[in-house]
């Protein structure tokens, strides 16, 4: 019931925000001269059912949801962008779905204020890939940067030992940063994070993960040598007390940062040198080193620990038509032989794209991946090498007086474990064939035809699954109302052979101005006659889009 009743609320608020922002859209239309009023954006209103026989369902029954992206622009000068996302979907061990966000931007673009949930980059060994729920600023006058934050990073969640989790406390975070210097010439920034846990935000288990403080600072700055070689790089260190709980350190204290019996130091180091010896070629060489006690909690998982080294060439040839790409690098592990054993990685990857003919083009590409440690027992060693090769035609042709593609490809995936322990059996290899033809025709008709074939031997097993599939689309009312139809049959070999049937029918009409209205039906079968459950189920998706300018 109070589902049923939170599905109703969400779209009974999602219609009288659309109704709100149409009349709001309605009343800032411009004219011949600047409104002080405009607004762009898109708003997308979904709901969607699901129901499943013979097996476990892998979607909630119905959920509604409300996406909302927009930017209302003041006499042409200030920019407020903002987000909101609303959903009847909210699972009590994850980070809240409901989310509101604004970004207005003042004097062309200069200055940025952020508030609510926003995400914010301002290094790449401080402060990136957290979502943060708080406020920010930026200013960008050209020689001269600011830019800061302060808010909540992750949610406190109380433990749940059904679920097997065990709680995370509250974490709130400080990041700023000070640049000068033109991007594209010499320029140089300053970066800090401060964030730190609320050890009274839960009630925590002997397992709950200990509150955490860390304090990260970093020198960025780049620089051109000449007019084809360019040089960028950051050097950073870290404070991080692994349990705050932990007894002090009396003697030795920062401002903002106390440090305890828990705490570790450590430093890290990128450089980037990038160079164009000729006007087709480019040659990128990219270092990085992490220390094993270097931690940023401005990032949900900044790996440590580690010594990378890329080599990243790229060349046009005859006019553009052929591009070849590589990259080849290597990493190691246990930079302070403080591990039980080194591990070192390699990889190789080369591409090329060629474009043949108008109506001819072929695109290759092959890589290498390989993994080794060294530990002091022989018999634990670990060592694999993973390849893969890829080998794609692709061809434009008029049929039926009409356009027609065919795509081909062929993929090869092996993995070869040449460990001590168990190697000899991890041996997977797995090839894969696709096929893929698409026909218009001079009337409102278009289909498409593909073809799947894949074959895998996995530990001395082998399972193939062939794959057809059949969309024939068709539009009416002067291509406002468009149909299509896609049905498909899958056949998977192993210990014995199933059978999958599946069919889509979509459909969408556009109203112009008014936005787009669609609904996509799917129903899928599947008949095992394997320890594989036999199993029916239906999904059924309404979606209203509009765009608003």
């Amino acid at each position: 019931m109070n589902h049923a009743n939170s599905l109703r609320s969400t779209i009974a608020a999602a219609l009288m925000l659309h109704t709100l922002l149409y009349t709001l859209n309605s009343v800032a239309q411009p004219a011949s001269d600047p409104q002080p009023i405009r607004l762009s954006g898109t708003l997308n209103l979904s709901a969607e059912g699901y129901g499943i026989s013979g097996a476990n369902p892998r979607y909630p029954s119905s959920i509604a949801r409300a996406i909302l992206q927009a930017n209302v622009t003041l006499f042409d000068q200030i920019q407020l962008p903002f987000q909101l996302f609303l959903s009847t979907q909210q699972l009590a061990l994850q980070q809240p779905f409901n989310q509101f966000g604004v970004s207005p931007k003042f004097f062309d673009g200069k200055l940025t204020l952020h508030a609510g949930y926003f995400a914010l980059q301002l290094s790449e060994l401080t402060f990136g890939d957290a979502r943060i729920l708080g406020g920010g600023i930026e200013t960008d006058l050209g020689t001269f940067r600011v830019s800061a934050l302060y808010g909540e990073t992750r949610t406190a969640l109380q433990a749940d030992t059904t679920q097997n989790f065990f709680g995370q406390y509250q974490r709130r975070a400080f990041a700023a940063k000070i640049g000068a210097g033109q991007l594209n010439a010499f320029h140089i920034a300053l970066n800090i994070m401060y964030a730190v846990d609320d050890s009274n935000s839960i009630r925590a288990l002997t397992t709950t993960l200990p509150p955490s403080e860390n304090l990260a600072a970093s020198l960025a700055f780049g620089f051109p040598i000449t007019d084809r070689i360019d040089v960028s790089g950051e050097i950073g260190a870290s404070l991080f007390s692994n349990d705050i709980r932990s007894p002090k350190i009396d003697d030795f204290n920062l401002p903002i940062f106390t440090t305890r019996f828990s705490t570790q130091l450590d430093g890290a180091a990128t450089v980037s040198i990038n160079t164009r010896p000729i006007d087709d070629l480019t040659i990128g060489l990219n270092g990085r080193w992490i220390g094993p006690g270097y931690v940023s909690l401005g990032y949900v998982q900044l790996q440590n620990d580690l010594f990378d080294l890329t080599l990243s060439p790229s060349m046009r040839l005859f006019s553009g038509n052929l591009l070849l790409r590589g990259s080849f690098g290597m990493r190691k592990s246990n930079l302070r032989s403080n591990r039980l054993a080194n591990s070192s990685r390699t990889i190789a990857n080369f591409s090329a794209t060629a474009q043949i003919s108008p109506s001819i083009g072929l695109d290759a590409q092959y890589s290498n991946y390989g993994i080794r440690t060294a530990p002091r027992n022989d018999t634990l060693r670990i060592e694999n090498v993973a390849q893969s090769l890829v080998l794609s035609p692709r061809f434009q042709f008029t049929l039926f007086e009409a356009p027609a593609n065919l795509f081909v490809s062929y993929s090869l995936q092996d993995v070869n474990d040449q460990s001590i322990l168990g190697g000899a059996i991890n041996r997977n290899t797995t090839h894969t064939l696709l096929a893929s033809w698409s026909q218009s025709f001079q009337s409102p008709l278009t289909l498409a035809t593909t073809l799947l074939y894949n074959n895998a031997s996995v530990g001395g097993t082998n399972i193939s699954i062939l794959s057809l599939t059949e969309t024939a689309g068709y539009s009416f009312l002067e291509d406002r109302l468009s149909m299509s139809l896609t049905g498909g049959i899958n056949i998977v070999n192993s210990s014995g052979s199933d059978t999958q049937l599946t069919g889509n029918l979509s459909a969408s009409y556009s109203f112009g101005a008014y936005g787009t209205l669609s609904l996509n039906l799917s129903a899928n079968a599947y008949n095992s006659t394997t320890t594989a459950p036999t199993f029916r189920e239906f999904q059924g998706i309404l979606q209203y889009t509009i765009g608003l300018q």
